[in-house]
């Protein structure tokens, strides 16, 4: 029995030794190679226009195409199709100005996201300024930061621009 116990020990020792000795499958720079990347370049960011408060609704407007002479600072497409059409527009806030508050990694927290609409939900070919709608909980009062980024499915942009709104 002692030597049963004895072996075992022996054993996991072992597997823990050489668990801890296996490097990473990947060197280090695997992963900065967009050929390796799922999604490859990422997208351009959408341009965050305004964002409203009437009673309990917030409506975020924002833009991916430079028209009508408001100018986009990166063009909103993925790089691989040369188009929006596959795109996911994500939404983050806070409480806080981010600027004052957040490092870069963070903007992208799970901790801060509320939702996407997608590209495909306009399906107005006309629609220059896009909207997106939450409902804010009528006993909040105070101000609200918003920024976004856009998805292809393998990558997400980098963020928007920060517009922040004062709910009554």
């Amino acid at each position: 029995m002692k030597t049963d116990l004895t072996i075992f020990a022996v054993f996991l020792l072992v597997i823990a030794l050489s668990g801890c000795s296996i490097d990473s499958p990947v060197g280090e720079e695997y992963f900065n190679d967009l050929d390796k990347v799922d999604g490859g370049e990422k997208p351009g960011p959408p341009n965050l226009l305004s964002a409203s408060v009437l009673d309990d609704k917030l409506t975020l407007t924002f833009n991916t195409d430079p028209t009508d002479g408001i100018p986009v600072p990166v063009e909103t497409l993925d790089p691989e199709t040369g188009t929006n059409d596959n795109l996911y527009y994500l939404v983050y806030y806070w409480d806080q100005d981010p600027a004052t508050g957040l490092s870069e990694p963070e903007y992208y927290s799970v901790l801060y996201y509320i939702g996407y609409v997608r590209e495909s939900d306009y399906t107005d070919p006309d629609t220059t300024n896009k909207g997106v709608t939450f409902f804010v909980n009528p006993a909040f009062s105070g101000r609200l930061w918003f920024w976004m980024t856009s998805y292809d499915g393998g990558r997400e942009s980098d963020h928007s621009n920060v517009e922040f709104v004062d709910v009554p």
